[in-house]
């Protein structure tokens, strides 16, 4: 009985460890598509909008202008991926500016901004909401779960130095989990070391 609660004890410890070494459900960098993408749902581009500064608005109102698109056009500025359900009363959405048509309001020099949004279904209606923003170089999607979300992965670089953070949804909110940063040294091989997250 005690090798077999000693067996349970290390399987709990190895799964984990196993489930953040897998591989990426998503993966999205600035200049890079994600398999699955598609021009999302109105509701979904909506629900990022109603975050936005106003002076993205009024960028993003620009870049429509520009393209000859009209309002209800928008949502061709942008591209999503469904990711895979953990609930059957909720669905998460990846949601990023799209490569083509190329809207700048939502990049910068070599980064790009990114949602999670979440699509909730309560008394027969569907609600979307944003989980997560950020950005960055590079963002994934982890197959690892907290508190019933996927856990993810942010990276920025700058000419020197990538950093990465990992964060676990805590119930409420994205935290961080874990840290790093990869750069070269003199020799030019690469050097990847823990750091703290704050």
């Amino acid at each position: 009985m005690q090798t077999r609660k000693n067996l349970l004890s290390l399987l709990l410890l190895i799964v984990p460890i196993a489930a953040l070494a897998a591989e990426p459900i998503l993966t999205a960098s600035t200049e890079t598509h994600s398999p699955d993408e598609r021009i999302p749902a109105e509701e979904i581009v909506e629900a990022m909008l109603q975050t936005a500064q106003p002076e993205d608005l009024e960028s993003l109102a620009s870049c429509t202008t520009e393209q000859g698109l009209t309002t209800a056009q928008t949502r061709s500025l942008f591209s999503s991926v469904a990711l895979p359900r953990l609930s059957t009363t909720e669905r998460i959405h990846f949601l990023r500016p799209a490569l083509q048509p190329y809207c700048f309001t939502f990049y910068g020099a070599h980064l790009f901004r990114y949602w999670l949004i979440a699509e909730r279904e309560q008394a027969g209606a569907k609600h979307y909401a944003v989980l997560w923003s950020g950005i960055g170089d590079a963002f994934e999607v982890l197959p690892a779960i907290s508190h019933g979300q996927y856990s993810i992965r942010e990276t920025n670089c700058t000419a020197t130095a990538c950093r990465t953070r990992e964060l676990r949804f805590n119930g409420q909110t994205y935290s961080d989990a874990h840290c790093s940063r990869t750069a070269f040294d003199k020799s030019g091989k690469e050097i990847t070391r823990d750091e703290p997250c704050s």
